[in-house]
């Protein structure tokens, strides 16, 4: 088992915590407590385009640190899964891999084969291919043409894994190992997915719902209120949220109370199409405070993908197309096809 690592640092804001989650996975019983971290803080939770959770404005980080490892939040590689794809078994297995404390910064992803992951370009991961008996290793958001049994997909990222831990901590795909000899990788597709949004009918006559967020941020109460319903729910690397394995009657409810608290289960809101980096107050690098601009993008309803950053850095950006406005003063922008 690993050494329990810090899980904050420091920001313009105060400390913020990280809450790192595999395949995005909480299990039931597990958001009141996360809800409590987040009144360590701020009282709102931040969902990441990793699939983790981040807790911002922590005034003791001491203490944050005691109650999300005894919550049982570790440090480690981030793992993004396909959300719909319910691969519990294969998240398990990596999980193991992705807790190795050198891996930490480094995205490890876990793809149906619909190519959903493999658009985030993972540093490191597997594409299993249908009926999910062998897999491809995905390196450097590439993958491999050469499909493997399982076991050996999983030997074969467990040792890229090892290269990676071998060298101390990799914060880039540019500082991972290069290649083997002999690989070649299936050429890209260029497809992004649509955003997971609305009522989503499973073959087991159950229904997941899928939700986006403002800025995929969730208030601390409504994780609460998560809780209370007791279902598998799973945090995207869109900065969405999917409630699995409810009956109709009961997922109907559950509509009816989360979509007045700011949960989002129409495709057609702008505020899906819109999208911030956390910005001033929150981060010394930017120059000016974006989210309100962001704002006011969504309530005007334009069609198309927009990004708003505050600085040069460009956290957040979306893998697919999209309109990058780059703050290069406060208020001001420079305007970014991507």
């Amino acid at each position: 088992m690993n050494t329990p690592a810090d899980l904050t640092y420091q920001a313009a804001d105060g400390h913020v915590g990280r809450l790192r989650l595999a395949g995005g996975q909480v299990a039931p019983g597990t958001w009141a407590r996360i809800a409590e971290l987040a009144e360590l803080g701020d009282g709102r939770i931040h969902l990441t385009t990793r699939g983790n959770l981040r807790v911002r404005g922590i005034r003791n980080p001491e203490a944050f640190n005691t109650a999300a490892q005894a919550a049982g939040f570790r440090s480690g590689a981030s793992l993004i899964a396909s959300p719909l794809a319910r691969l519990q078994n294969v998240i398990g297995q990596v999980e193991e891999i992705a807790t190795t404390a050198a891996l930490a910064g480094i995205l490890l992803g876990i793809d149906d084969g619909g190519g959903d992951i493999l658009s985030q370009r993972p540093d490191l991961g597997l594409q299993l291919d249908q009926p999910r008996e062998n897999a491809r290793l995905i390196r450097q958001g590439e993958v491999s043409e050469v499909s493997l049994p399982l076991a050996q997909a999983l030997v074969a990222l467990r040792n890229a894994c090892g290269e990676v831990d071998g060298r101390q901590l990799p914060t880039t795909a540019g500082s991972l190992p290069e290649p083997p000899v002999g690989w070649t990788p299936k050429p890209p597709s260029g497809w992004t997915p649509e955003p997971l949004v609305g009522w989503i009918p499973e073959t087991d006559g159950s229904v997941t719902l899928a939700a986006g967020l403002k800025f995929g941020v969730l208030e601390a109460r409504v994780a609460q209120m998560l809780d209370v319903i007791e279902a598998d729910t799973t945090v995207t690397p869109w900065q969405g949220l999917l409630i699995h394995g409810l009956s109709e009657s009961i997922a109907d409810q559950v509509l009816r109370v989360l979509a007045p608290l700011g949960l989002i289960f129409n495709a057609e809101s702008p505020w899906l199409r819109v999208s911030a980096c956390i910005a001033a107050p929150g981060c010394r690098h930017a120059l000016s405070e974006v989210r309100s601009d962001a704002a006011q993008a969504a309530a005007s309803g334009i069609p198309a993908r927009l990004h708003f950053v505050g600085c040069s850095r460009n956290c957040g950006r979306p893998k697919g197309p999209h309109t990058l406005y780059q703050a290069t003063g406060e208020g001001e922008y420079e305007v970014i096809e991507g």
